[in-house]
């Protein structure tokens, strides 16, 4: 089972790909001040799978015949989606203190080694979670 903590601008989700009905959950679990965020306790909706690229994305692939990567499927057939991602935590602790950092950038150099471990973790083949590669929502540019 994957469970890992993902940071956005002003939230810090955790992302599982097994929650306790058996399906990949995002849920807000901690975030900063703002008004474009969801509560905390809030799960993205609208997917049956989710994307870790330059932010989450649930989605339901094979809709409209399209295939299983992200980029296939039309933005329209996207559920619920998060702002850019920052890091990739296994430790609580260490996403905390990356959303309480100043001057966070998507993709953040501060954390990357700590992103790259998570997204070896994920895999290639998890049936629940797709690391994006594709160019505009690749997970990382470097």
């Amino acid at each position: 089972m994957v469970q890992v903590y993902v940071v956005t601008y002003h939230s810090l989700y955790l992302v599982t790909d097994q929650n306790e009905n058996g399906r990949p959950s995002a849920e807000k679990i901690e975030g900063l001040p703002s008004k474009h965020t969801p509560p905390e306790g809030y799960r993205l909706r609208g997917g049956t799978v989710l994307a870790i690229g330059n932010r989450i994305i649930a989605y339901t692939p094979g809709r409209n015949g399209n295939g299983r990567e992200i980029e296939k499927i039309s933005r329209d057939d996207w559920g619920d989606y998060t702002s850019s991602i920052i890091g990739l935590f296994k430790k609580l602790e260490d996403a905390r203190k990356c959303l309480h950092s100043d001057n966070k950038k998507p993709h953040d150099e501060r954390w990357l080694l700590s992103t790259r471990a998570v997204l070896k973790e994920i895999g290639e083949n998890n049936p629940w979670i797709e690391v994006c590669h594709h160019n505009h929502l690749a997970s990382l540019r470097a």
